[in-house]
This record gives C-alpha cells, sequence and structure tokens, in this order.
C-alpha cells in the first residue's frame, strides 16, 4: 500500500494590504462580522489589514487589526462585554479567505501580533472568531500563536462568537476537558473565569483543555 504524503504549499511572510486585496479576500468566506459594506470599509479606514499566501499565488486569508476604542460596531460591542472600558490595546477581527486559506492564518497571526505589539506593548491582544466550520483549525493557529479563548457568546452578532486574549491564563489547577460541540456547558464554565489554553482532535469531535480561574 502505498501512501501519499502532500505538504501544505510554502507560506509567504505575513504583510499589510491594501484595502482592495482585503475585500477580494473577503468575499471568498467572511462571516456576518463583515457586513454591511459600508462597516467594512469603517474597520479598514480606522485599522489595519493583514494578511499571508501561498507561495504559489494562490489565495490566502487576511484580517484586520482594530485599536479597541474604535467607532466601530465589533469594537464597541467587545467594549461593552468587557463593561464599557477600553484601555489601550487592539483586537484582531475573524479571518477572511476561502477554507484552503486556513493554513495561511499562523503567519497572519505571527504579522498582526508583531504590529499590534508594536502599537501598545503590555496590553493583551483580543481576538474574535465566528463559529463555522473552520473554528477548530483556526482555534488550533490561536492556541499556537499564545491565545486563550475566553468567552463564547454573542458580541455583533446573533450567532455566538469566541472571544480568546493574549493574557496570562488562569493559575494551574485542577483542569477539565470539553468537547467544543458542548457550547452551553463551555460557555457556561467560560462566564465563571475559566479559559481554554489548548485542544485536540479527537475521533469524537474537538477536545477543549480548559484552566480554572485564579
Amino acid at each position: 500500500m502505498i501512501q501519499v504524503c502532500t505538504r501544505p504549499p510554502e507560506v509567504l511572510p505575513a504583510r499589510r494590504l491594501p484595502a482592495e486585496a482585503f475585500c477580494a479576500l473577503a468575499r471568498q468566506g467572511a462571516g456576518s462580522v463583515y457586513r454591511p459594506r459600508w462597516e467594512v470599509l469603517r474597520m479598514l479606514a480606522v485599522g489595519e489589514a493583514w494578511g499571508a499566501a501561498p507561495a504559489d499565488g494562490s489565495p490566502g486569508c487576511a484580517l484586520l487589526l482594530l485599536p479597541r476604542e474604535a467607532d466601530v460596531s465589533l469594537a464597541a460591542a467587545l467594549r461593552e462585554h468587557l463593561g464599557g472600558l477600553a484601555p489601550r490595546g487592539d483586537v484582531l477581527t475573524p479571518p477572511v479567505g476561502p477554507a484552503r486559506g486556513v493554513h495561511c492564518l499562523p503567519a497572519v497571526l505571527q504579522g498582526a501580533l508583531r504590529a499590534a505589539q508594536r502599537r501598545a506593548p503590555t496590553a493583551p491582544v483580543l481576538a474574535v472568531l465566528d463559529t463555522g466550520p473552520e473554528l477548530e483549525a483556526q482555534l488550533d493557529a490561536y492556541f499556537a500563536a499564545g491565545f486563550a479563548l475566553r468567552a463564547l457568546r454573542p458580541l455583533n452578532t446573533l450567532a455566538p462568537q469566541c472571544l480568546l486574549s493574549t493574557a496570562a491564563a488562569p493559575a494551574a489547577g485542577q483542569q477539565v476537558q470539553i468537547p467544543l460541540a458542548d457550547a452551553t456547558h463551555l460557555a457556561l464554565l467560560l462566564a465563571r473565569g475559566w479559559a481554554a489554553v489548548s485542544g485536540r482532535h479527537e475521533p469524537g469531535g474537538y477536545l477543549l483543555q480548559l484552566m480554572p480561574p485564579a
């Protein structure tokens, strides 16, 4: 029996994207954060678009780096969730692009995080992910980049969204494992201060490792 081992294509380093390039990727796959079109243009006006693509020129993925105090609906929803506070810092919007571009996400996160750290070196970086078919692969990339899943709830959409942060994870203690599919139990634990710091793929689904609050 011959096994064929396929490698993902080489990914180019992340770079700042012009508005036109970001919008082209957004048209190939994006969540409700990027509707209506005029809201996307407002986010592009106040934020930075970061993206990466395979070296063969096929489509990659991109996201926006937004100031937390920005006058856009996603940032406003985050401020409301956090109690109205808007300390200096940035938030990463959900990735856009075709599903096959998800392997470019680690490079995009590296570039966006470096930019965020230059802007506010001591501030944690927040990130929002839409729930959907690519969520498990996206969480893998965010966990590897040092993010922890902090909340699962609607922010500026009707559907629940994942809120992640680079802030230090809660103190070590008794850990629990929760399937990502068990959204109700997961949301309750996150609301009580637990944080998901890693995940793994099991035959029965994606399993999250949660740490207790400090």
